[in-house]
């Protein structure tokens, strides 16, 4: 049963981290001796070195290029009502903390509150050169299980994908243009790192993927013979797995058992835009050959 006495402590603790004055770092001259008072945060704040957004972008485009599959997931999420599941796509921690990092003059806090069965975390993106900020919550449930682990470590990994999850959101959503620029480019350099030597990748892929499950689930979720896979097809298993890997889906949540087989619902992502028109230019240039 509630209790009345732990919703209000809760309701104070949001308020108060609502409510909390961010200071920047606040630089003390060599050999002063003292520690200045921090300066209350009132808006934007003037900064010794400006923010350039296009070598931003240029930084970005340079670190997507060896991040790769790092930089992005992609993970089922089965709708019980009507039994069908559909794969999302988007920009992982790692990528999150390095548009941040590169963007510069931003600060991340979060506040974790114990609801009992989950966590509720908040956290915020603060923007000292603009005085732009964001608050996000984000719910974790301690239930969450990984492989292998006993209960103790289960919950402490548990907490520790939450806080990734919180972090991640407010700063793909407060940097959102930055963010999606950052996940085309890592997607996209990865495709065509994968083009320039698509046996190789194929056979390495399949070879990972039979240590851990029968490629013919593999085959069945992407709709067609590994043999047959295109870069941009290979780029979405290897994007897979290392979201089995990190932890945020299991295998058979990822590739289903074939007696089992859940309805996929058909929404195409980029990745699979790219392939099918990939595979129609490649069709065209062979009957072009060929005539």
């Amino acid at each position: 049963m509630p209790n009345p006495q732990d919703d209000l402590e809760r309701t104070s603790l949001l308020d108060a981290f609502a409510k909390q004055e961010i200071t920047p770092p606040v630089s003390v001259p060599v050999g002063s001796g003292s520690t200045p008072m921090p300066m209350p945060r009132a808006g934007a704040i003037k900064v010794d070195i400006k923010r350039d957004e296009r070598a931003v972008l240029q930084r970005l485009k340079a670190l997507a290029a060896h991040a790769g599959e790092d930089w992005f997931y992609r993970y089922p999420v089965k709708d019980k009502k009507t039994n069908r599941t559909s794969y999302i796509e988007g920009p992982s921690i790692k990528l999150a903390n390095e548009v941040a990092r590169v963007y510069g003059n931003d600060e991340i806090d979060t506040r974790i509150i114990d609801l009992g069965p989950d966590w509720l975390i908040y956290a915020r993106f603060t923007d000292y050169e603009t005085g732009f900020s964001m608050t996000r919550p984000y719910q974790q449930r301690k239930s969450q299980r990984s492989i292998g682990e006993d209960a103790d470590r289960q919950r402490d990994i548990a907490l520790q994908i939450g806080c990734s999850k919180a972090i991640r959101n407010v700063v793909t959503n407060a940097l959102q243009t930055f963010a999606d620029f950052a996940f085309d480019e890592a997607r996209m350099s990865l495709i065509d790192k994968i083009g320039k030597d698509i046996g190789r990748w194929r056979t390495n892929t399949v070879g990972k993927l039979e240590e851990k499950v029968d490629i013919k689930r593999v085959e069945a979720v992407m709709g067609r013979a590994a043999a047959d896979w295109l870069a941009p097809d290979i780029a979405q298993v290897i994007a897979m797995m290392k979201t089995v890997s990190d932890g945020m889906a299991t295998i058979d949540e990822t590739f289903p058992p074939l007696g089992n087989p859940p309805e996929e619902q058909k929404t195409e992502s980029k990745i699979e835009q790219f392939a099918k028109a990939a595979e129609i230019q490649e069709n065209s240039g062979d009957t072009s050959s060929a005539g």
